[in-house]
This record gives C-alpha cells, structure tokens and sequence, in this order.
C-alpha cells in the first residue's frame, strides 16, 4: 500500500522518481562490484558544494551529475532537485524502507536489518541502516540481483537560522567476498 506522502512524491515528482529508479537499476546492474549511489534531495536552497561532482545535464528540475569511484572505472551518480514539501514528508517516504517496493522502479524487496540514528552535531542528525534489496531485472539473460546495503540518510540544517534543510540519502553496497 502507497502512502500519501509516496503518492505526493510520485504525482509532483515523476522525474525525479524515475530518475532515482533508474540509477539504482544502473548500481544493480553493477555486476558484484562495490557501488556507490548518491541521491540528495534539497528543502529550499543547496547546503552542500557541488565540487566534487561533474554536471552530466538537466531534466527538468533534476540535476544529474557522476563521479568516479576510485579504484574502479565506475561512476556513483546522484539526482538533485529542490522540492516544496515539508522535511517531515520527506524523512517518511525515505525512512519506510520496505515500502520503497511501491515507488523504486523494479525493487521486488527491500528489508530493514538494523538500524541506528545519532546527532553528529548541532545541526546534523545521522541515521544508518542495513538493508537487503532484491531487484526485478526485466532484461532477458540477466538474473534478478540481491544486495545487502548500508544506507546512510544525513540531515543538515543551515546553520544561519534560514530554514533551510539538506537531505542525503547514500546506499553503499557491501562487497561480496565470493
């Protein structure tokens, strides 16, 4: 069942949410390798310098920027918009980890293993969890893949009193040792 606030997201922000699914099919589609997806979400103006990430293009709102992963010939990506929704609406769509099924394009299962949350400073809350993902590759010859994922949500509150938030959203896959 989709929450309201999935519906919100989806209805408002289709873009965003395809783009969001493609590039988790592109870290499934990873082959085994260690992955890096990067999905930041901005409430109201950027917190975080761009530096490290090279512009790819715009569609509609949503930026689309890579970089390299190093030691691989990889590239983690990340979409980046700027939504009118309350941070509240947000953190819940992002926090109901076994719901993502119902708006991650091909996500057949998605399970929270553990989780764990702490401030890191005044204005950074940092929550952790370890999630089990399997994925519906609707490409003939290719098996569904299965990852085991430390996701990593950051909430970052403009220090200048201006409102403005910052979310990030990082799912790192664990590499396999077979």
């Amino acid at each position: 069942m989709t929450s309201d606030t999935e519906k919100h997201i989806a209805h408002d922000y289709p873009l965003a949410r395809s783009l969001f699914s493609s590039f988790l099919v592109v870290l499934a589609l990873g082959l085994g390798l260690s992955g890096f997806f990067h999905f930041f979400v901005e409430h109201h103006l950027p917190l975080v310098s761009p530096d490290t990430w090279k512009h790819v293009e715009w569609r509609g709102d949503v930026e689309l920027s890579r970089r390299p992963i190093a030691g691989t010939q990889l590239y983690a990506y990340r979409a980046a918009t700027v939504v009118d929704l309350p941070l509240k609406k947000v953190m819940k769509a992002y926090r109901d980890t076994p719901n993502h099924v119902s708006w991650v394009k091909d996500l057949a299962e998605s399970e929270e293993w553990h989780k764990s949350a702490h401030h890191k400073d005044e204005h950074t809350f940092v929550e952790t969890e370890i999630v089990r993902q399997r994925y519906d590759i609707p490409i003939p010859g290719i098996k569904d893949r299965e990852y085991l994922m430390q996701k990593t949500i950051t909430t970052e509150e403009a220090e200048d009193g201006s409102g403005r938030t910052a979310v990030t959203v990082e799912l790192i896959s664990f590499e396999d040792d077979d």
